[in-house]
C-alpha cells in the first residue's frame, strides 16, 4: 500500500512538472492566444464574477497564467491573490498586474486560513490535477471562501479520451483530466461541501479561425462553467 501511495504521488509531480514545463515554454503564445479574443465565455464569466464584488474584496486566482483575466479584478479595486504553476507565467503576470500578490506554486501546496478569500476564481486549472486531487482542491476552495463567498470555475464538458490524460496544446504535451458534466457534478456534490451552485453553463472558446493555435478541434473546446456560492451571510451574487 505505501508503495502504492507513493508511485501515485511521483506520478502526480511528473504530471505538474510536465504541466509547469510546458506553460513555461508556450507562455508567450499563450498570452496571445487569449489577447486576440477578449469577448469570450471565459472573460463573460471573469468580468460577471468581478462586477459583483466590492472594492476591496479578497480573490483567490488560481492558475492566473499571463494575468490577463486578473485584470478585471484588478480594476474592480479588489485585493487579487493570483498563483500559477508556471514560472514564466508568473514573470508575465508581474508585468501586466503588479499590484496582486503574486504566487509561483503547485496549487495543490497552497495553504490560507479557512475563510480568507470573497471569491476564489479557477479558470483552466484544476482539471491539469489527478482526479484524487481534483477533489481535494474543490474541498480547500471552499474552506477558503467566506460565507457568501463566490467560487467560480470550469472543467471540459467531454470525458477525457487522450492516452494516459495527456492533450497537445500549443504544441505542447500536458496532464488534462475530465470527467464530463455528470463526473463534474458528482465532484462537486462531493468536495465542494456547503457550496451551493447557482449558475451553469456549456459553451467554449472560439478562436480566431486564422490563429495557428495548434489545436486539432479548430480552436473550439467545449466547457462546463460553473458558480457556486458558500452558504452563510448573504453575498453579492
Amino acid at each position: 500500500m505505501a508503495m502504492a501511495v507513493m508511485t501515485q504521488q511521483s506520478n502526480s509531480s511528473i504530471q505538474k512538472l510536465g504541466v509547469a514545463e510546458a506553460y513555461d515554454i508556450c507562455a508567450e503564445a499563450y498570452m496571445t492566444l487569449f489577447s486576440m479574443n477578449p469577448s469570450t465565455t471565459r472573460s463573460n464569466w471573469t468580468n460577471g464574477l468581478a462586477s459583483s464584488l466590492a472594492p476591496g474584496s479578497q480573490v483567490l486566482e488560481i492558475g492566473c497564467g499571463s494575468g490577463l483575466m486578473t485584470v478585471p479584478f484588478i480594476e474592480q479595486g479588489c485585493e487579487v491573490t493570483a498563483v500559477d504553476i508556471s514560472a514564466a507565467q508568473i514573470a508575465l503576470a508581474q508585468k501586466l498586474i503588479p499590484s496582486a500578490t503574486l504566487m509561483h506554486s503547485d496549487m495543490m501546496a497552497l495553504e490560507f486560513e479557512p475563510e480568507s478569500f470573497d471569491a476564489v476564481s479557477a479558470i483552466y486549472a484544476i482539471p491539469h490535477l489527478p482526479l484524487e486531487e481534483q477533489g481535494v482542491m474543490l474541498e480547500r476552495s471552499a474552506g477558503w471562501l467566506k460565507p457568501g463567498g463566490v467560487l467560480v470555475l470550469n472543467f471540459p464538458a467531454e470525458v477525457s479520451q487522450e492516452k494516459d490524460d495527456i492533450i497537445d496544446f500549443l504544441g505542447m504535451h500536458m496532464y488534462w483530466k475530465s470527467t464530463g458534466v455528470e463526473g463534474t457534478r458528482k465532484l462537486m456534490e462531493e468536495h465542494a461541501m456547503g457550496l451551493r451552485v447557482v449558475q451553469e453553463e456549456l459553451a467554449g472558446d472560439p478562436l480566431p479561425e486564422d490563429h495557428e493555435n495548434g489545436l486539432s478541434n479548430g480552436g473550439i473546446d467545449m466547457f462546463h462553467w460553473i458558480k457556486a456560492v458558500k452558504e452563510g451571510a448573504p453575498g453579492k451574487n
